[in-house]
């Protein structure tokens, strides 16, 4: 048997709760379950489940879910009388009380949501009304807090039950098979310690388990009690295999002990012969490692080779017994003679490495006396360029004090030496005293050189010194005639810039245009001497003479403007007066429009005063579609005139639905209807083909509702039926576009919003020719008093004002005579000289030498037996599947901020509070078998402990919806 009840809190959310009940009575004892409500701001849900009866299961655990109880703590009755320092104090209190409720929910793990604080504004008129509003919301936010955290607190007790249920299953299976695997680990040590070569597999055995993903409740109870089967009956059937292995591994470990003994006679007798072949040949390895150790050390490179001997032995592969034995005693002598041969060979090879030691030494004696002769010749040369380059680099420094710009460049001489190249003894001692004496006069010829650039580089200094003192000279007279100039040309700019800004405030429209005048200067650039200072005298007087005219030129300007302004005052004096005559007549046109619009501004502050207004009304839906949508829509608009706006803007909306009588069953058409704002679009929905002999083929009340639900659209309220099988989709959403503005009439009033349904269009008969489309049904319309803006009158037109004269006046600036050029600063190159080093003698050539390590491959090892070889399986259950952390609630709450007023005003009074979204819970039916234990019950019974909290909270909530909407 199943009921579904269909419920609606905020407008936004449907939440739905499922009650499957299967034979539950007799199975877990009595269930008492009551919800409901002490009033329209508080409700209580109250659930009991029995104790079952445990008789005939001694060990069981049964769970009793305590008493549960939801109230708010936040009163919503206020005194008629009350004033506004009471009603904030009452609000405030419960502000308060809605917080704590709130951390308490956050610690029990819920997701609080804190939204924006909302104000409350209380005046004298409205503090009890106002202040039963803020209470009501604040009793509604806190009731829907404690009732999210008592579902989360059952689903986080079901939760622990599963995990009880599923720790114990798993610690039964492990100890299981720890008991097996430790019987097949003992087995398994025992044949390795044999020598038996064993390989352990794992076999891992995934039951098809009941995945546990997003389950809560009974839902996850069952598929936790079937898991649990499954898991044990695996665990069975890997410990069966298991034992099974570990008679076959102890069979073999017997067999393989005997084998060993036999293999072990022949390798005693090898051993021994091996041994005495390894002292000669290390005896004879030692000598020849301690030579080879001299000659590294004297700088040989000694390349050790291994020469390896391979005699030709008897093969062993499967000998036993005699035939084993006598082989062996073949290859000892094949051995021993190998052994000897390399011994002889590595004592030649220790007496050749100590004559070529001998020999390399002397020759690097006599390379470190050309050596030594070589760093003194060096030494004396560094010497020598280091004095000439202290004077160069002093001088240097200065002539860029001085200014002049000193490149120096490096100059490396390269001596033709004579080669050294391969040789030793006298040969290389001649040639270096060769190279000694062509280094020494290498740096002789740098050192004059660098002594040069030193004496010219003095003198190009004092010369330029001469040059800047001449440019300072000439720099010095044009700055002086410049000063007293200037001056004279800027007092006359000041007095124009004067009266202009008179002519600017008696109304004169004047340009100013800057321009600069160059007068003909003569070039001085690259000028020095006397030649710069005649040069800069001549430009000097052409400088005094531009300013003397550009003086005298600004001075006529002056008057001409002076004369100009006194001319245009008189005919702004005229026009005043003609102007005086006219403001009049128009101000008698503008009382007579005051008035109007004084009618209009006082309809306005009438309906501003009123407030928020309600429109109330019931959309019947059995007259308008004949039957086929039934039931009722309660509608209720709060609505007010927006000064700022200019408009009425609704504020706030509220719908009820409820279903009357049977309705006319059809061939399955979506019979619709949504409620939406008077300035949003409507949809198209006309596509010929969706429907055929009176049913939709491709739509239902859920895509319906996803083509309309967009912002564009704005649906506060949407009603869709099937009208063959009855089925019902409701969505609400009280805030959506909220606020908008209403639409004017051509009457005066106004269309606050407007049903929107969707009709059947087309020929039945004629395939693909039905559709629907969306059209406008009745429309919620108030009337208003205010009237329409009144048309502006036509004043007299103002005569003209004096155009006021423009002028446009020049005022030059002389450019400043040219500058004397600074003198270049002298460039000029020195160069400091470096000859190549004296080349270096090569070291004697390395001697190289080969000697040879020898080895003898050992006998071969006769054959051991065969490992065995033998492969062991463990079973691994795969781990049984946990239930998940049930996910937690979401509520939200904010605080209401209180102001209050003392002189009554206009302004809106209470922002309607959002409320918190409602708890869901759904149960499953019950699937546990008779197979299962008692824990499997215990299970279920907590899993529908859960479902009934939080029905209790639903069906509270329900019927509070019902009762109370803002």
């Amino acid at each position: 048997m199943n009921k579904r009840y269909k419920l609606y809190k905020d407008g936004k959310r449907l939440v739905i709760g499922t009650i499957s009940v299967v034979g539950l009575t007799s199975f877990f004892g009595g269930l008492q379950v009551d919800a409901s409500t002490t009033d329209q701001s508080s409700a209580v849900a109250n659930v009991q489940l029995q104790k079952p009866d445990t008789k005939e299961q001694p060990n069981a655990q049964a769970d009793e879910a305590p008493q549960i109880n939801v109230n708010s703590d936040i009163a919503t009755s206020v005194p008629a009388n009350t004033t506004q320092t009471a009603g904030k104090s009452m609000i405030d209190d419960a502000t308060k009380t809605v917080q704590q409720s709130g951390e308490v929910a956050k610690k029990a793990g819920i997701d609080v949501t804190q939204t924006p604080d909302e104000q409350v504004v209380l005046k004298q008129d409205n503090v009890t009304s106002e202040t039963r509003k803020a209470l009501a919301s604040l009793n509604q936010q806190e009731q829907a807090l404690k009732q999210a955290t008592i579902i989360q607190q059952a689903n986080q007790h079901a939760k622990a039950v599963a995990d009880s249920q599923h720790d114990k299953a798993s610690a039964q299976v492990e100890s299981e098979n720890k008991a097996a695997d430790d019987n097949l680990d003992k087995q398994i040590a025992s044949a390795k310690q044999a020598g038996l070569s064993v390989n352990v597999e794992i076999a891992n055995s995934s039951p098809d388990y009941t995945s546990l993903k997003g389950l809560e409740g009974q839902a996850l109870l069952s598929a936790m009690a079937s898991n649990i089967e499954k898991f044990r009956q695996a665990s069975s059937d890997g410990i069966t295999a298991t034992n099974a292995d570990v008679k076959k591994l102890a069979t073999m470990t017997a067999e393989y002990n005997q084998k060993k003994a036999d293999f072990e006679s022949a390798t005693a007798d090898r051993n021994q012969a091996i041994q005495k072949g390894k002292d000669d040949l290390t005896k004879a390895r030692g000598a020849l490692d301690k030579q080879t150790e001299i000659a590294k050390q004297a700088g040989i490179s000694v390349n050790v080779e291994i020469a390896n001997s391979s005699p030709a032995y008897t093969s062993l592969e499967g000998l036993e017994g005699q035939a084993l034995l006598s082989a062996m005693v073949n290859n000892i002598e094949t051995y021993s003679k190998a052994v000897s041969n390399g011994v002889q060979g590595m004592n030649a090879d220790t007496a050749k490495l100590a004559a070529m030691t001998a020999e390399y030494n002397q020759k690097k004696a006599d390379f470190a006396t050309a050596t030594t002769n070589r760093h003194q010749a060096i030494q004396k040369g560094n010497d020598e360029l280091a004095q000439a380059r202290g004077a160069l680099d002093k001088q240097t420094e200065i002539a860029k004090q001085a200014g002049i710009s000193v490149n120096v460049e490096i100059a490396n001489s390269s001596p033709a030496y004579t080669s050294l190249e391969g040789l030793e003894g006298q040969a290389l001692l001649s040639a270096m005293v060769n190279n000694i004496e062509t280094y020494s006069k290498a740096v002789s010829n740098g050192v004059q050189g660098m002594n040069a650039d030193t004496a010219k580089l003095a003198a190009m200094t004092a010369e330029y010194n001469q040059k800047k003192v001449d440019f300072t000279t000439a720099t010095a007279n044009r700055a002086q005639a410049i000063q007293t100039d200037s001056q004279n040309l800027s007092q006359a700019h000041d007095a124009l810039d004067k009266q202009i800004a008179l002519s600017k405030v008696a109304g004169l429209e004047v340009s100013l245009a800057v321009s600069q005048s160059t007068p003909d200067y003569k070039a001085i650039a690259g000028l020095t001497g006397q030649a710069l200072l005649d040069n800069m005298t001549y430009n000097i007087d052409l400088y005094h003479k531009a300013i003397v005219n550009s003086v005298s030129t600004t001075r006529a300007n002056i008057a001409k403007l002076a004369s100009l302004t006194d001319e245009y005052k008189k005919a702004a004096a005229a026009y005043e007066g003609e102007k005086d005559k006219i403001d009049k007549a128009n101000a008698s046109k503008k009382q007579a429009y005051d008035k109007l619009v004084l009618a209009r501004d006082n309809a306005i502050k009438a309906a501003v005063a009123e407030g928020d207004q309600h429109y109330q009304g019931t959309y019947d839906l059995n007259a308008y579609y004949g039957g086929y949508l039934n039931g009722k829509i309660n509608y209720d608009y709060t609505y007010h005139w927006d000064v700022n706006k200019n408009n009425f803007v609704i504020t706030n909306v509220s719908f009820h639905y409820s279903p009357e009588g049977a309705y006319h069953k059809g061939a399955g058409f979506w019979d619709t209807v949504y409620i939406q704002g008077p300035k949003y679009a409507i949809p198209n929905d006309s596509a010929k083909g969706n429907i055929q002999r009176g049913a939709d083929l491709k739509e239902n009340g859920n895509t319906l509702w996803d083509e309309v639900k967009s912002s564009q659209y704005g649906v506060m309220f949407y009603l869709s039926q099937n009208n063959r099988t009855g089925e019902v989709v409701v969505h609400q959403d009280n805030r959506a576009g909220v606020p908008f503005e209403a639409t004017r009439l051509s009457n005066g009033d106004y269309e606050l919003a407007r049903f929107i349904s969707r009709n059947r269009q087309g020929d039945s008969s004629v395939h693909n020719s039905e559709y629907a489309n969306w059209i406008i049904g009745n429309k919620v319309v108030a009337h208003s008093s205010i009237p329409e803006n009144p048309n502006v009158p036509k004043y007299e037109i103002t005569p003209l004002y004096p155009n006021a004269p423009k002028l446009y006046i020049a005022k030059t600036i002389i450019t400043d005579s040219p500058l004397a050029d600074a003198p270049s600063p002298e460039k000029t190159t020195v160069t400091k000289h470096t000859p190549f080093l004296l080349p270096t003698s090569e070291s004697p050539v390395i001697p190289k030498a080969t000697v040879t390590m020898q080895s003898v491959d050992e006998l071969p090892v006769a054959t051991a037996p065969k490992k065995v070889q033998v492969s062991v399986t463990k079973h691994h259950v795969s781990v049984l599947p946990s239930a998940e952390t049930p996910k937690n609630q979401k509520a939200t709450m904010h605080n209401l901020v209180v102001q209050t007023v003392p002189t009554p005003t206009n302004e809106p009074i209470f922002v309607p509070v959002q409320q918190p979204t409602t708890q869901s819970v759904s149960v499953l039916p019950q699937t546990a078998t008779s197979t299962q234990r008692y824990e499997a019950q215990q299970i279920a019974m907590a899993g529908l402990a859960v479902t009934l909290v939080g029905l209790g909270a639903v069906v509270a909530k329900r019927k509070y919806q019902n009762s109370h909407v803002i």
